[in-house]
């Protein structure tokens, strides 16, 4: 694999390689494409987060992909919040808040789409 290349902006990283996108900030790292789901465990431990908040809908949790997310993450999921709609609206992101810090979670896991990743 040929990797595309790396563009850097205002404290921000976007990679671009044939399979695969990430977008690191300061506030977040957005993994997407190919073996993402397989790394999961790896790129928590490198961000330092010991105890996730799983954000995402009852139907992306329970399918296959999503099983097989939690069971990578394991004891470290500590709360999960399904609560999303489309649009992501303030009600949501602060139910997502609330659920946060009533898990004592120290780090957040959106799997799915647009809603997940926006309240997350």
């Amino acid at each position: 694999m040929v990797p595309l290349p790396v563009f850097e902006q205002r404290r921000s990283q976007v990679i671009f390689n044939k399979d695969s996108f990430e977008l690191h900030t300061q506030e977040q790292s957005v993994h997407f494409g190919n073996g993402v789901v397989e790394r999961v465990g790896e790129i928590v431990s490198q961000l330092g987060g010991t105890k996730i908040l799983f954000i995402c809908t009852d139907r992306a949790r329970e399918s296959p992909e999503g099983m097989r997310l939690q069971k990578i993450l394991g004891n470290r999921i500590v709360g999960n919040f399904t609560g999303l709609q489309t649009h992501v609206v303030t009600n949501t992101v602060d139910a997502a808040f609330q659920s946060f810090q009533a898990s004592g979670a120290d780090f957040l896991v959106s799997f799915g789409g647009g809603s997940a990743i926006g309240t997350g």
